[in-house]
C-alpha cells in the first residue's frame, strides 16, 4: 500500500479534521485560560490551530495577540505532550518584538530552572535559538553554553542544534562556544558527537589551517564512536585534502582504516572519499573498490544504487579499478530497481568490450523511459564514449542516440545527445552522412528552438562536406514554413550557407529564398534580402569569411559608434574590447606591491643576509629593486606570513618572515611551498631549521624568470613544517607532526619589473619615434567616469612614472594624453647574470564616451621598447 494511500485512510479516521472552522477554533482556545488546565482539551485545540496555520488561514495580530497569551499560561502544566505543543505554537506564531522578549523570559525560566526536566530545557534551547536575536543572545548565550557539555544527550544536542541554527547571524558569540563544543565531541552520545562536530566546522570553516588540525587530531584520537560523525569527518577530510597532490599520510590511512567499520554507511563514505581522490595511485584505490563490490551485492536498493554511481564516476580515472567488479555490474543489468539497472550498463559500456555492446543496448532500450533525465544524461555520455571507443561499432550506438532523440526529456538531456551525435561526427569521418540524417529528423518535430537552431548551423557548415547536399534542403526549408521566428532566421542563415558554398544549388536557394521576403517577421525578411542579393551575385566570400573580432565586441562597439560621432565610415579597427575592467582601483596590497628602491640600512643589512646563502651568492647579479612587505596572514591568525620580493635580471627571490603565535608549540624545518604555473619555475626552496614562540623566522624561495615571459596568474602558497610541543623534555628526539597552513596567493605583477624615472618631454620627443617598429598596442574599455581615475590606475599597474609631472587630468575634458617613461628589467636570454635594463616608453590616450544611461573610457595604450617583447608584455598587462 502506497504512503499517500495510508494518509488518506488515517485522515477518513479523523472526521473532525475537515470541520475544523477558524471562528470556533479561536473561541475554543479561550480554554487555555482556565483553572485547572486540561491537557487533552489544550491538546486538540493546539493541534487544531496549527493545522489552520499549516493550511494557509491567517491569524490577525488581535487574534494571534490573544492565543499567544493563552498559550504562555499553558507553560505552568507539567503535562509533557502539552508542554511540547506549546513550545511548537509559539515557534509558528508571528510574535511582535514585546511578545518576543515576554516568550525569551518564560524559555528562560525553562532553561535555567534547577526543578525543570531536561526534556523541557532542550524544547526551550530549540525554540529560543528560532526567535532570539543578536542583541538577546550575547546575554543569554552562557546558559546556552551550560546546556552543550550537559549529561543529558537531548538537552547537549539541542543546544547544539541552537548553535547551528544561530551561528549564520551570530558568527562572533557562536565561535567564543568553541571549548564547550570541543567537549561536545567527547561526549559519548552519537547524536551528541554529530551535531558538536558539525558546529565545530561551521566555526572553523574558513581557517583552512584550524580545520585541518581539528580532522587530524580526530583521526589520530579515534574518539568519534558516532557513525554519523564518523561520515561527516571522512567529508572534513576531503575539504582538507583537497587538489593537495600529495594528502597527509595520517588522513589517507584513517580513510582506509575506515573500510572496516561495521556500519555500512562509514564503509561506503570511506570508499566514496578514496575514490574521488585521483591523485592516489590505484593500489590505494583497490580496497575502496572491494568494499563497493561487497555493497554491490547488498539487500539494501540504496546501497547496491550508491556503489555502482560511485564505481562509474570511478571508470574514467581507474578503469582497471573497476574490472574486477564486472560480473556484479552484470547480475545488476537486470535489477529490479531501472535506477541501479541503468548505472550497472552504464558502468559496463565504459569497461566492457565491443561484444558485451549489443546486448547492453539492447538491455536498455526496454526502460529507459522510465528513469529520470540525470541518468540518461550518464547514460549518452557512456555510450558517447563507448563509441568512440569502438568506432566500428559507431551505426549501432549512433541509431539507439537518434531513438532516445525522438523520446521525451528535458532540454539539457536532448542537449547532450545533440552534442555527442555533433562530437561523434567530428571524431568518426564516416559516421557524418548518418549523424546530419538523425539529426535533420529531430529537428522535424522539435520542441527546444535552441537545438534547431544548433542544428540548423551545423547543416549551413557542413553542406559543402557532403555527397549529396541538395537533400537537407527539404528538412531546412520545412523549417521556415513551420517554425518561430528565431529559428526561421537561423533557417535562412543556413539555406544561404547552401547556395555559396555549393554552387549547383544557388539558383534552387534563390528561389525559396524569394519565398522568405514576405515573411511576418522583420529580420527574417531582412536575412533573405541580404542573403539573396549575396547568393544571386556570387559573393560567397562575405558570408564564408571569418571575422577576426568577437562578436560581443563588435556589437559593443557599432553602439558605440552610433551613440557618438557618426560622420567618418566604421571599420574594424574602431572596435574595442566589451569586457569591463574592474571599477575598483587597485587593492592596498597591489599598490603596496610596486617596486621601490632599496630602503636605507635595514635593505642593505637584509640583502647581505640574502647573499649569503650559498644556493643564492652563486646565481644573482645586481639587485634591481626590492617591493614592499606584504602580508599573507591575518595579523590574529595562528602563523603570521609576510614577504618580500627581490628583484634580479633572472631571478625573483622571495623572502619570508613567519611568526609562531602558539606558546606550546615549536616548529621545524619551516619552509613556503609555492606551486607555480609552467610560466614560472621554482628553482630553491630554503627552509628554517627551527622556529620558537613568537620570534621571527625567515625562509626563502626562488622562482626563475624566462626571457619575454609574464604570467599574472596568483601563485598559491603553503606553509609546511613539523610542529613539536614546546614542553617536552626529549625535543630534539620527537618525531613531531608533518603539518601545512594555507596561506593567501602570491601575485607577481608587471611593476615588479619596472622602475619609474624622471624624464623630460622633449627628450620622450625625441626618442619616441626611434622606436616605432617595436611598437605594441592594445585598446581597453573601463566602465568608469573619471579620466583621473583611470590615469591614475594604469600608472600605479605599471609602475612607471608621468613625463614632466603630466599625469593630472584638466577639469572638464572629455579626452586626455600622457605619457610614461620607465625602466624595465628583461631576463637574459642566455642566462648571464647581468641586469638588462631596456628603457620603455608608453603613450596612454583616454577618452570618455557618453552612453544613454552613463559613461565609459576607451583607451588606448602604445607601448615601446627596443626589446619588442617588453612592449607586448607592458601592453597587455592591463588586461591581465
Amino acid at each position: 500500500m502506497s504512503h499517500s494511500k495510508k494518509l488518506e485512510e488515517e485522515e477518513d479516521k479523523l472526521p473532525w479534521i475537515d470541520q475544523i472552522q477558524k471562528s470556533q477554533v479561536l473561541h475554543e482556545a479561550k480554554m487555555f485560560n482556565a483553572s485547572p488546565i486540561d491537557p487533552n482539551l489544550c491538546r486538540q485545540i493546539i493541534v487544531e490551530i496549527l493545522y489552520l496555520i499549516n493550511q494557509g488561514d491567517h491569524l490577525t495580530a488581535e487574534e494571534t495577540q490573544d492565543v499567544f497569551f493563552g498559550c504562555t499560561k499553558l507553560f505552568q502544566s507539567t503535562d509533557t505532550s502539552l508542554r511540547r505543543l506549546v513550545y511548537l505554537i509559539v515557534t509558528a506564531l508571528n510574535k511582535t518584538p514585546t511578545d518576543a522578549v515576554m516568550v525569551i523570559n518564560t524559555l528562560m525560566k525553562d532553561v535555567t530552572g534547577n526543578d525543570s526536566p531536561d526534556l523541557f530545557r532542550g524544547n526551550a534551547v530549540r525554540v529560543l535559538s528560532k526567535i532570539v536575536d543578536s542583541s538577546l543572545l550575547s546575554q543569554i548565550d552562557r546558559h546556552i553554553k551550560q546546556c552543550i557539555v550537559a549529561k543529558d544527550a537531548f538537552l547537549a544536542s539541542s543546544a547544539l542544534m541552537a548553535g547551528i541554527r544561530l551561528y549564520a547571524n551570530n558568527e562572533d558569540i557562536i565561535r567564543r562556544w568553541v571549548n564547550e563544543v570541543q567537549d561536545g565531541v567527547k561526549n559519548s552520545s552519537h547524536m551528541v558527537q554529530y551535531h558538536a562536530l558539525h558546529l565545530l566546522h561551521k566555526i572553523k570553516q574558513f581557517d583552512r589551517g584550524a580545520l585541518a588540525k581539528v580532522v587530524t587530531a580526530l583521526t589520530r584520537k579515534s574518539s568519534l564512536k558516532s557513525p554519523l560523525a564518523r561520515c561527516l569527518l571522512i567529508r572534513y577530510i576531503m575539504q582538507v585534502i583537497g587538489n593537495n597532490s600529495s594528502p597527509p599520510r595520517v588522513l589517507t590511512e584513517y580513510l582506509v582504516h575506515s573500510l572496516r567499520h561495521k556500519r555500512c554507511m562509514v564503509m561506503y563514505e570511506a570508499a566514496r572519499a578514496l575514490c574521488s581522490l585521483r591523485q592516489l595511485p590505484e593500489s590505494t584505490i583497490m580496497p575502496a573498490t572491494s568494499v563497493l563490490q561487497e555493497l554491490l551485492n547488498s539487500a539494501v536498493p540504496s546501497q547496491r544504487f550508491a556503489a555502482v554511481r560511485t564505481l562509474s564516476q570511478l571508470v574514467p580515472h581507474f578503469p582497471n579499478a573497476v574490472t574486477t567488479c564486472q560480473v556484479d555490474l552484470e547480475r545488476l543489468q537486470s535489477d529490479s530497481n531501472r535506477n541501479i539497472a541503468t548505472l550497472a550498463i552504464t558502468t559496463l559500456l565504459k569497461t566492457g568490450g565491443d561484444v558485451s555492446i549489443d546486448r547492453l543496448i539492447k538491455s536498455l532500450s526496454g526502460f529507459i523511459a522510465e528513469i529520470p533525465d540525470e541518468l540518461k544524461i550518464e547514460l549518452v555520455v557512456a555510450v558517447r564514449m563507448a563509441c568512440l571507443k569502438y568506432p566500428d561499432k559507431n551505426t549501432e550506438l549512433m541509431s539507439f542516440l537518434s531513438s532516445v532523440l525522438r523520446e521525451e526529456g528535458g532540454l539539457e538531456y536532448k542537449r547532450t545527445i545533440v552534442d555527442s551525435i555533433i562530437g561523434l561526427m567530428d571524431e568518426i569521418p564516416s559516421s557524418k552522412d548518418s549523424a546530419l540524417e538523425h539529426l535533420c529528423e529531430f529537428i522535424e518535430d522539435c520542441e527546444f528552438p535552441e537545438l534547431s537552431i544548433q542544428i540548423l548551423h551545423l547543416l549551413g557548415e557542413e553542406a559543402k562536406n557532403t555527397a549529396n547536399a541538395s537533400k537537407y534542403i527539404r528538412f531546412v526549408f520545412n523549417r521556415i514554413i513551420l517554425e518561430l521566428p528565431s529559428v526561421r532566421c537561423a533557417a535562412v542563415s543556413s539555406l544561404a550557407k547552401f547556395g555559396s558554398t555549393v554552387p549547383s544549388l544557388a539558383r534552387d536557394v534563390c528561389i525559396l529564398l524569394r519565398r522568405c521576403l514576405s515573411d511576418n517577421d522583420d529580420e527574417v525578411r531582412d536575412r533573405a534580402t541580404y542573403y539573396l542579393q549575396l547568393v544571386a551575385d556570387g559573393h560567397s566570400d562575405y558570408l564564408n569569411a571569418d571575422i577576426d573580432v568577437r562578436l560581443a565586441d563588435l556589437e559593443y562597439s557599432v553602439q558605440l559608434y552610433l551613440q557618438n560621432d557618426t560622420t567618418h565610415p566604421f571599420t574594424i579597427e574602431n572596435v574595442v574590447p566589451s569586457q569591463e575592467i574592474t571599477e575598483e582601483k587597485m587593492s592596498d596590497d597591489e599598490k603596496s606591491d610596486i617596486l621601490t628602491p632599496l630602503p636605507g640600512q635595514k635593505s642593505e643589512d637584509d640583502e647581505k643576509e640574502l647573499r649569503s646563502i650559498p644556493e643564492f651568492s652563486a646565481i644573482l647579479g645586481s639587485t634591481f629593486g626590492v617591493t614592499k612587505s606584504i602580508e599573507l596572514t591575518e595579523s590574529e591568525s595562528e602563523y603570521v606570513v609576510s614577504y618580500v620580493k627581490y628583484i634580479y635580471a633572472n631571478y625573483i627571490i622571495f623572502r619570508f618572515e613567519v611568526i609562531n603565535t602558539i606558546d606550546d608549540q615549536i616548529l621545524e624545518n619551516v619552509s613556503v611551498d609555492l606551486q607555480a604555473d609552467d610560466d614560472w619555475t621554482v628553482e630553491t626552496t630554503i627552509s628554517a631549521a627551527k622556529l620558537d614562540y613568537n620570534k621571527p623566522s625567515h625562509t626563502y624561495a626562488s622562482i626563475r624568470r624566462q626571457y619575454g615571459v609574464f604570467s599574472s596568474n596568483p601563485i598559491p602558497a603553503v606553509l609546511k613544517f613539523i610542529s613539536k610541543d614546546a614542553d617536552s623534555a626529549h625535543l630534539e628526539y620527537e618525531e613531531g607532526i608533518e603539518d601545512e597552513y594555507t596561506l593567501e596567493d602570491i601575485h607577481i605583477r608587471i611593476s615588479d619589473f619596472v622602475q619609474p624615472r624622471s624624464y623630460t618631454l622633449v627628450d620622450f620627443k625625441k626618442d619616441w619615434p626611434l622606436h616605432q617598429k617595436d611598437e605594441s598596442v592594445a585598446r581597453y574599455n573601463y566602465d568608469q567616469e573619471s579620466l583621473q581615475d583611470v590615469i591614475d590606475e594604469i600608472i600605479s599597474h605599471l609602475g612607471m612614472k608621468a613625463v614632466d609631472e603630466t599625469q593630472w587630468v584638466p577639469a572638464d575634458v572629455q579626452q586626455y594624453a600622457v605619457s610614461l617613461y620607465g625602466m624595465f628589467c628583461q631576463a637574459s636570454e642566455d642566462s648571464s647574470d647581468a641586469t638588462n635594463e631596456f628603457p620603455v616608453y608608453a603613450r596612454v590616450i583616454a577618452k570618455i564616451l557618453q552612453k544613454k544611461d552613463k559613461s565609459s573610457i576607451i583607451l588606448k595604450i602604445s607601448v615601446r621598447c627596443s626589446d619588442s617583447s617588453v612592449s607586448e608584455m607592458l601592453s597587455q598587462a592591463l588586461g591581465s
